[in-house]
């Protein structure tokens, strides 16, 4: 896990400030860099492939395939795609149980 330490580095400091200056633009919950440290803090070397993946595919068709956030979640219509879902022999979450508590 140390040689992703600079990338979590970036991607914390992202969040933390870099992303004050222009807002939050991700469409996604968990925003991209929540999703992005989760999957390469679980998968290491796949996490990352993951974070990729979502970065520069997943722009088109969202609709179609993600569901809506609750506003409890997020104040603005964002599409739920977690981490988990995304994992190989994951069965994919229920809404349901994943907006219970």
């Amino acid at each position: 896990m140390t040689a992703f330490k600079p990338l979590l580095y970036i991607i914390r400091r992202h969040r933390e400030e870099w992303s004050n200056y222009d807002g939050p633009r991700c469409l996604m919950y968990p925003s991209c860099s929540a999703y992005g440290e989760t999957a390469i803090r679980k998968q290491g070397i796949f996490g990352l492939l993951l974070l990729m993946d979502r970065l520069f595919f997943r722009d088109s068709g969202t609709r179609d395939f993600y569901f809506i956030t609750p506003k409890r979640l997020s104040e603005d219509p964002r599409y739920y795609d977690p981490v988990d879902d995304d994992l190989p022999f994951h069965r994919p979450s229920l809404l349901r149980e994943d907006f219970a508590n």
